[in-house]
């Protein structure tokens, strides 16, 4: 019986360890985590913020510049004779160089 009880109090302890290494190893891995959030927060205060998205004129330059290319094809399917929308398109594109974008 006290062979028994040794052998009980032994695992008890082993088991103790255990939990003790486990507590430690999790602790560690928390701080980790919290290390590389800190980093990534720090990364992205750092990074270049995106440019703005594109104001009101470039979405409505970039859309008579898809209607004028539309209404080329759909006047000239072939391509062959131009039109003055592809003179139109032409500034188009120059003003969308011009705003950016």
């Amino acid at each position: 019986l006290a062979v028994l009880w040794d052998d009980i109090h032994q695992r008890q302890r082993v088991l103790e360890d255990i939990g003790t290494v486990l507590h430690s190893e999790a602790e560690d891995l928390s701080n980790a985590q919290h290390a590389q959030v800190l980093a990534q927060q720090a990364a992205a205060a750092s990074a270049p913020e995106p440019p703005p998205p594109p104001g009101r004129e470039a979405v409505q330059a970039r859309l008579e510049l898809s209607a004028s290319k539309l209404t080329d094809r759909a006047c000239h399917p072939d391509g062959a004779t131009p039109s003055p929308l592809g003179e139109g398109r032409i500034a188009g594109a120059r003003l969308l160089d011009v705003l950016g974008t």
